[in-house]
């Protein structure tokens, strides 16, 4: 289960990405690694980690 800081900043990016009019294609918890990855942008190379602490990176 997601945390709430994790939930919060998943939120706040998925919201800027649809102001950016870039969709998302995948919005997936992990539980082994506690992580949230995200996968958006027209040609999907946009690509997002979010960490329990609610910090997140891009992937590259």
């Amino acid at each position: 289960m997601p945390t709430a800081e994790q939930a919060i900043t998943c939120l706040e990016i998925c919201h800027r990405l649809s102001n950016l009019l870039q969709p998302v294609y995948v919005f997936r918890y992990d539980a082994t690694f506690k992580t949230v990855y995200i996968l958006a942008g027209e040609a999907e190379t946009i690509e997002i980690l979010v960490y329990s602490n609610g910090n997140w990176r891009f992937v590259l």
